[in-house]
């Protein structure tokens, strides 16, 4: 059995950091043809005729110099088959009556099919000088030498055929139609060369089924089992690829063939088992999946049981039956174990750690040594293996483990940029999304905006067509995210119509945007205070499956809309709850939850508190990277910290470039407001311009806007009346009640 790939074997709930199961040897990469064109295959066919003794000696050299002429693949001399023909209709052949192209001509038009252009590219090397046994009789048509020009072309025109894909063989059959179609036109001493010939696809011949019927009358379908094998094959090649399935019409068509014919072919099963698995139908997916390997398994084909085992897991953890994947990976290790299959074990293993990574809720006597020492021994293994796509999916989850536990940076981009060689060595891309995926998110971290989104839409413009439809939307998603973070809600909006359009080809995926959508649109309630919607979505979330990410987001949202209702006791118990099981968060999802007791704190006046648990922050995310978390807690230091005023405006000058390069802009605007607090509470010691801190507050005022957070729009503003009262500004205080009442009222 021919192991193939897998997509995002977590469906919409993790990432898809390896596709499973891999083919245990590398593919062949994919061949742009540079070399052979149609008009070269022309000239072999010449060089056929040359080799038959068909050209007239005299004129040898004349003819041997039209092939010379294209020999290098940089000359720019023009390709028809109209420029050969004026050169070649003048070259006489061995049979009377018949120029050169006489015969090219005759031989081009006998050409019906891609079968016939194999044929002629199969017997090309019979012209080449081989080692003959004595006895064995030569053959009478001219020979080459293996070093002679001829020869050189040849094989060059050989070589890079046999390395055409599927799809390359297609186009070169298309383009060979169309630069043979001119001589249709062709006359000799008057007289067409040809006449319409039915059988060539020409013309939009094929097309016409009016034309097909009259030519060829009521003819049943006949299709080659062989021929049906492969159109299958590709399918589910294409199905794996991208993670999605067949548009109806395709699917129609393919069902039509194989119940016309009257086949039951494996692959067919196989077939049918990704398309319904992409289409979110669970009982026809798994027994379309048992169909196949039953098949398979009472035939005379090469197969392992683990392959089936491994595919059960991936199926039945899509559909959230975690225990039940659970069981079948473990049985596919120890049956992979069983049978010495080393390919099929690594690939296991890295996909249960994988799955108890994103899926299952860790135990607390977790060690996370323990789960490094786990990485290293795959890598070893993977590394033994000779597995260059295992090597490079090890290596993206080390930079995982370290990102989570977020104390080794370092290890992190050493991961990263090991396995990005390993996918350029092997020419092996299936984990490139999420390498993208993780340096995105590495620099987002760091506080580096324009690095961050360049890298998504490096991804989107330059892998948009290799790319699955889940990662491609996870990649619509994690922009219109940090779009969001930027205020820039006018482009989140296109961003999502784009990731809705692409999500529709798959189950998976529109679960996935689904989720995501309404994570999106929850916060943005929750900062406008729409606590009708906040609930509404809030309750939407429990129809999606969730992964331990989504799981987090979910409480944390949740949390998030207690505080604004006023819930603080009930919060602050939840949040130490959570904060207790530290094994199942990463250190970002702690510093999330200890800001949100900062802001509790902040609300019921309790600073003492509130600074407390800001040292802790700036401790945990000044040693684990989390920039954007350490300036966020820097600026409420600042804010409640009862700090010197000149020291807390030094330390906030120092951090608003680097707020600014974050893109941020909630912590834009936190900054700014924490400046101009800082400025009107020492307004009589530092003798600020006033001019300079209303533009203060204007843009935190705006930046607030933007993320649509009312309630920090209403305190800016109050603030800006108090310090207007406070500089005897009668005419502007007026001006700013009246605004703020007109604020206070739209917002009610």
């Amino acid at each position: 059995m021919e192991i193939t790939e897998m997509q995002d074997p977590l469906g919409a709930s993790a990432y898809s950091v390896f596709p499973i199961p891999l083919d245990k040897h590398n593919k062949k990469s994919v061949f742009y043809t540079r070399f052979l064109t149609p008009h070269k295959f022309a000239l072999c066919l010449l060089i056929e005729f040359y080799a038959q003794h068909a050209t007239a000696p005299s004129c040898s050299t004349s003819f041997l110099d039209i092939v010379l002429e294209y020999f290098d693949s940089s000359n720019s001399l023009p390709q028809s088959l109209i420029d050969l023909h004026n050169i070649t209709e003048k070259v006489p052949s061995t049979i009377d009556g018949y120029t050169v192209y006489d015969l090219l001509h005759e031989r081009l038009w006998s050409l019906h099919s891609y079968e016939d252009i194999h044929e002629i590219f199969m017997s090309l090397g019979s012209y080449i000088t081989n080692l003959y046994e004595p006895d064995e009789v030569p053959p009478s048509h001219m020979l080459f030498s293996p070093s002679s020009i001829l020869s050189v072309f040849l094989r060059k025109c050989v070589v890079e055929y046999e390395q055409l894909s599927f799809e390359q063989g297609v186009e070169f059959f298309k383009s060979f139609l169309e630069y043979r179609s001119p001589s249709m036109s062709f006359r000799k001493d008057g007289v067409e060369y040809c006449k319409v010939n039915v059988r060539h696809e020409l013309l939009g011949l094929a097309s016409n089924e009016n034309l097909l019927q009259l030519a060829f009358g009521s003819t049943p379908g006949c299709h080659a089992t062989q021929d049906i094998e492969r159109l299958i094959q590709l399918q589910i090649q294409h199905m794996q690829r991208y993670g999605c399935f067949l548009p109806d019409e395709m699917k129609r068509k393919l069902h039509d063939i194989l119940e016309a014919e009257g086949n039951h072919l494996n692959t067919s099963y196989h077939f049918r088992f990704l398309n319904a698995w992409f289409k979110g139908d669970y009982q026809q997916s798994i027994e379309n999946l048992c169909r196949y390997f039953d098949h398979v398994m009472h035939s005379n084909e090469r197969v392992s049981y683990q392959y089936a085992l491994l595919n059960l897991s991936i199926l039945q953890a899509d559909f959230g039956c975690d225990k039940e994947a659970l069981r079948a990976i473990e049985d596919t290790i120890n049956t992979a174990r069983e049978s010495g299959d080393i390919a099929c074990l690594n690939f296991a293993l890295a996909w249960m750690y994988e799955f108890k990574r994103s899926q299952l809720p860790s135990s607390k006597d977790k060690n996370p040594e323990e789960e490094y020492h786990i990485l290293e021994h795959l890598a070893v293994n993977s590394q033994g293996a000779q597995i260059p796509v295992l090597q490079s999916t090890v290596h993206l989850m080390q930079a995982q483990h370290f990102f989570d536990n977020g104390n080794n940076m370092v290890g992190v981009f050493s991961n990263l940029t090991k396995s990005f060689a390993l996918q350029c060595q092997s020419e092996s891309f299936h984990s490139f999304s999420r390498y993208m995926d993780l340096m995105q998110e590495t620099w987002y971290r760091l506080g580096c905006f324009s690095l961050c989104i360049n890298y998504i839409n490096i991804y989107q413009n330059s892998f948009f067509q290799e790319a699955s439809v889940i990662d491609l939307v996870k990649s619509y998603m994690n922009k219109a995210r940090r779009l969001v973070e930027n205020g820039n809600w006018s482009d989140v909006s296109a961003t999502l119509q784009m990731a809705k359009m692409e999500s529709e080809r798959s189950f998976q995926s529109v679960h996935f945007y689904g989720r995501e959508k309404c994570f999106l649109y929850l916060d943005k309630a929750i900062n406008e205070k729409n606590y009708k919607t906040a609930n509404f979505l809030l309750k939407s979330l429990n129809g999606f499956r969730h992964s331990k990410e989504s799981l987090f987001k979910t409480h944390y949202y949740s949390l998030k809309l207690d505080i604004s209702l006023g819930n603080f006791s009930q919060s602050i118990d939840a949040i130490e709850n959570l904060l207790e099981d530290a094994t199942n968060l990463t250190v970002e999802w702690k510093v999330k939850l200890m800001l949100l007791k900062v802001d509790i704190y902040i609300k019921t006046n309790v600073r003492h508190r509130a600074i407390f648990e800001l040292l802790n922050v700036i401790e945990i995310s000044s040693s684990s990277f989390l920039r954007l978390y350490l300036l966020e807690a820097l600026c409420l230091l600042c804010l409640i910290g009862n700090l010197d005023c000149i020291k807390a405006s030094e330390l906030l000058d120092s951090l608003i470039p680097q707020i600014i390069a974050s893109g941020n802009k909630a912590l834009m605007a936190l900054s700014f407001y924490t400046y101009a607090s800082i400025q009107i509470s020492s307004y009589d010691k530092l003798k600020t311009p006033r001019i300079f801190i209303t533009k203060l507050l204007d843009n935190a005022f705006d930046g607030y806007k933007n993320c649509h957070m009312k309630d920090m729009q209403q305190r800016i503003a109050l603030l800006r009346i108090r310090f207007l009262k406070q500089i005897s500004d009668n005419q502007a205080s007026r001006y700013a009640e009246q605004y703020y009442k007109e604020l206070y009222m739209q917002n009610k």
